[in-house]
């Protein structure tokens, strides 16, 4: 079928990633004295409702279930937006590469899990990992009451938390709720992804999150230097296209193993798991692509 080109080593390593995170994410096992159970209220305090306080950590650990999911979907996404070589019939034809696509899909999956990493960090102190989620939460129901009351009363669920109501639970569990910007409700200040990325990941984060949302939102200053223009001819038209960049694709799959190799190693601590095959087979293939984009022609 030809030879193995940057396609097909892109698609092997997204599976390798997507395999392993799908396992990682699905793993039970967990250490009895881990950070997890460390807030968590004993057994002798079964059928007793959970306070304010274990209900916002509680939400905080579900809000990382959730991100899990999703840094899961996307890369199926990515696998499959490098097709393998029986679904392309070994071509390498333009329709089969992704383009920017690409980067706005680990955009998604940098922003979840910046998030597993902010919400589970075992080094930050209970109360200030209930504080971000308390203001996670309100920022997702200040976003959810506003699609609520713009939707078609056909669309909207008929039941649903507001602010409001969140505002109780949060205020019981000893933390101020004041009134932000437009009307949101906020615990200090509102959440924002970029202040995640930049707690979890540091500098590294905000670059690839700058580069990669300007990808995401079709910015010229981003799609401009590799973008193509040439008059059609007989002068009728403009033909447009994006360079291949296949190195930069290399180097994307690299910063992707890192993040999720990050947010794995985050997991880990907080259930008390040893990382083993995430650790060592993640990390492996970051170093394996960051050796081979440099020499890969853009």
């Amino acid at each position: 079928m030809g030879d193995y080109t940057a396609i097909d080593g892109l698609h092997d390593s997204y599976t390798v990633m997507r395999d392993i995170w799908q396992g990682w994410i699905s793993d039970t096992s967990k250490s009895d004295d881990a950070p997890a159970f460390q807030w968590m209220r004993p057994d002798s305090l079964e059928g007793i409702p959970a306070t304010n306080w274990e209900t916002i950590l509680k939400v905080a650990e579900l809000s990382a279930y959730n991100a899990n999911l999703g840094v899961l979907q996307h890369l199926r996404t990515l696998v499959n937006a490098y097709p393998d070589v029986a679904t392309r019939g070994g071509s390498v034809d333009p329709d089969y590469w992704p383009g920017f696509a690409a980067f706005t899909i680990a955009r998604s999956i940098l922003e979840g899990t910046a998030l597993v990493r902010w919400l589970l960090d075992a080094d930050v102190a209970h109360h200030d990992r209930a504080e971000r989620s308390a203001r996670l939460i309100l920022w997702s129901a200040h976003h959810d009451n506003q699609w609520q009351l713009s939707a078609d009363p056909a669309e909207r669920r008929q039941t649903h938390r507001t602010p409001q109501d969140l505002k109780t639970i949060i205020e019981g569990a000893g933390f101020t709720v004041a009134s932000g910007r437009r009307g949101q409700l906020v615990v200090g200040k509102s959440f924002g992804h970029t202040e995640v990325i930049d707690s979890a990941f540091g500098e590294w984060g905000k670059q690839l999150y700058r580069r990669w949302s300007g990808a995401a939102h079709h910015a010229p200053w981003v799609l401009g230097p590799n973008t193509r223009h040439q008059l059609a001819a007989d002068g009728g038209g403009l033909w447009v296209n994006s360079t291949r960049q296949e190195g930069a694709h290399i180097e994307l799959a690299a910063d992707v193993a890192d993040a999720i190799l990050k947010a794995g190693n985050t997991l880990g601590v907080y259930w008390g798991r040893v990382p083993g095959m995430l650790h060592d087979q993640i990390s492996d293939l970051a170093v394996s692509l960051r050796a081979t984009a440099p020499g890969i022609d853009t």
